[in-house]
């Protein structure tokens, strides 16, 4: 049967239909038993289930298995079987995306190009309801497509089966694209109904249900990050409500009575609970209207991150385990700004967006470009390696320092603010608090979910310097404010506040 989220329900009732039409999918369920799930995919069908209708499955060509009642079944052919039986007229067909989609570690991100090819493919089939079954990088593809089909006039019933605790993205009218080792957030499609399996998300890696709760962790720093920059005056589409919606479900996250941790794969009232929160998560952000309220200064350093290892050709992380590590540096970073009780502005002042940009390019090309510094002994090695993909690089450089200039004029912008930034300072200090969890209770929760708490236990490896040249370049990688931010604009160093 499917079973309703009643903190999540309980949090939306009495929104205006509207608003509640915009921000959650109409039907949002848990299915307890796979030999359950055509009944509750019946559920979900809101035709008439005699007409003859095309129904597209979208899978990413993993074989991932589940087990129930001392058998093993396979998701992809399990999902096929049941919407079968729940729609016993339709045509069922199934489109496989790149396996680098798929999991337990996607080797391809979400982008333009997956999307378009898969919403040509779609087009030509003509498809009345459309599944995505998977993880966050399908579902991003999918939903992407299913958007750009809908603003062609398409009238599409679309859903979504996580086969994985993994990402926000599952609620959300959001799609996250990789281009050339940047990141973009997409307006995309609403999902009509999800619906978490629990064998399929049992039978998941436990590395993937840290993965999720690693990028959960994230709103309890970026709302802080949110609500800081709208009260400096750069965030000027900052909502309130998204927090109401989401910080009483997160605060699961940090329970110390919480079981987790790599060691238990969970527990049926731990994975609802869970999915629960990823709702949660993905509702606050079609609330907010942008990822802000699930996105700040900690996804900025994860980016660079990806960026980084992009330019090198390197593997990446796990999202979820790579934002959570950030997330406890920016949690120090809040943690930092507590002792202060007014904002200097010295260099909030006096900065010019030329000497800012000058700062942007000697930063970048002392990047750790492979890892270590110590990889680059013969430093005729590294000109060498340098020069190969010299363009690249440069066009990442110039990326950046052109964000820096923005962000130079939005801070001199503020200068006649600041004599009333300094006496709202004290309540500012106190609703941020409110909004932000500390460091040590971040790490606390990061060790209980089984998340690495220091750079070298990351898989693949990775070194500390990657992540201190990350936090200081994440300034500069998007317009959009982080506490990080404020630090460096103070005339501080990022890293040395966050003790990274």
């Amino acid at each position: 049967m499917i079973q309703s989220f009643p903190k999540l329900a309980q949090r939306v009732r009495g929104w205006p239909e509207h608003r509640f039409a915009a921000a959650c999918p109409a039907q949002m369920g848990f299915c307890t038993h796979g030999a359950h799930l055509a009944a509750c995919m019946a559920r979900l069908v809101t035709t008439d289930p005699s007409q003859r209708e095309r129904v597209v499955l979208c899978v990413d060509g993993v074989t991932k298995s589940f087990s129930e009642e001392g058998c093993s079944f396979v998701v992809d052919d399990a999902v096929m079987q049941a919407l079968g039986q729940a729609m016993p007229h339709a045509e069922i067909l199934c489109v496989t995306l790149d396996p680098g989609h798929g999991y337990p570690a996607p080797t391809l991100l979400a982008n333009n190009a997956s999307s378009s090819r898969l919403e040509e493919t779609l087009k030509a089939m003509a498809p009345h309801r459309v599944v995505a079954c998977g993880s966050g990088s399908l579902t991003d593809v999918v939903k992407h497509a299913v958007h750009g089909l809908r603003q062609q006039g398409a009238a599409i019933d679309f859903w979504v089966l996580p086969t994985a605790l993994t990402v926000t993205a599952f609620t959300s009218r959001f799609a996250v694209f990789g281009e050339e080792g940047h990141k973009v957030t997409q307006p995309s499609a609403l999902p009509d109904a999800v619906l978490f399996c629990m064998p399929f998300l049992s039978g998941a890696p436990p590395v993937l249900k840290a993965a999720g709760v690693g990028d959960l962790l994230a709103g309890h720093v970026s709302y802080g990050d949110w609500y800081l920059g709208h009260r400096l005056g750069l965030s000027p589409d900052y909502l309130s409500e998204p927090a109401e919606l989401m910080m009483p479900l997160h605060s699961y996250l940090l329970d110390q009575d919480a079981q987790g941790g790599e060691k238990d794969p969970g527990t049926h009232g731990q994975l609802v609970a869970l999915a629960e929160v990823l709702a949660a998560a993905g509702l606050a952000m079609n609330l907010g209207g942008s990822s802000a309220p699930q996105s700040g200064g900690e996804h900025a350093i994860s980016h660079v991150l990806d960026a980084l290892r992009h330019l090198s050709d390197r593997p990446r992380h796990l999202h979820g385990l790579q934002v959570a590590l950030a997330a406890l540096a920016t949690s120090a970073l809040h943690d930092w700004l507590d002792e202060w009780d007014f904002v200097p502005t010295a260099r909030l002042e006096t900065i010019d967006a030329s000497d800012l940009r000058d700062i942007v390019e000697r930063l970048f090309w002392l990047a750790p470009f492979t890892g270590t510094p110590s990889e680059f002994v013969d430093s005729a090695r590294r000109k060498d390696w340098i020069d190969e993909r010299r363009d690249t690089l440069e066009s990442f450089c110039h990326s950046m320092a052109h964000t820096a200039e923005i962000k130079a004029a939005q801070w001199r912008s503020l200068k006649e603010r600041w004599p009333a930034i300094q006496e709202e300072w004290p309540e500012i200090q106190r609703e941020r608090r409110r909004l932000c969890a500390s460091a040590a209770q971040m790490a606390q929760s990061m060790q209980r979910w089984g998340l690495p708490v220091c750079a070298e236990d990351m898989v693949p490896p990775t070194h500390v310097a990657e992540w201190r040249w990350a936090l200081r370049m994440s300034v500069f990688f998007r317009p959009r404010f982080g506490v990080q931010d404020l630090v460096f604009f103070m005339g501080e160093d990022p890293v040395m506040a966050a003790a990274l």
